[in-house]
């Protein structure tokens, strides 16, 4: 199971921490670590990989959706995520990667909060 970490702090905190937290949690995700620090570098979020439905780099987190800004590291799944892509590519999003992480961004994008009613999982 992946873990993930991140932090918020109203001053930066020092560079690589979240980089640590992640390493710390190597054991959830023996498939790769990937961190993103925001610019302000009060804001980080890391992730280890259990490559699960998308073996390829693209299911990497954290992930973003486009140029939304939104941001996303995931631990879980998302068993209707296949009947929810085809509903979102109806409404025009095209996915790039086979995750349910995509799909819960988009379906966030489109919906807002009433997306996580529409989850099973």
């Amino acid at each position: 199971m992946c873990g993930i970490a991140g932090f918020y702090h109203e001053h930066r905190l020092p560079h690589g921490a979240v980089d640590a937290m992640a390493q710390a949690i190597a054991h959830r995700g023996p498939d790769g670590q990937q961190t993103k620090v925001f610019a302000t570098a009060a804001t980080a979020l890391g992730h280890r990989r259990l490559a699960i439905l998308d073996l390829s780099d693209q299911g990497n987190q954290p992930m973003t959706y486009g140029d939304s800004g939104l941001w996303i590291v995931y631990n879980g799944e998302i068993f209707n995520y296949i009947e929810l892509r085809e509903e979102l590519k109806n409404h025009g999003f095209s996915f790039h990667t086979e995750t349910d992480t995509e799909v819960v961004l988009a379906a966030y994008i489109h919906w807002g909060e009433k997306a996580f009613h529409r989850f099973n999982g």
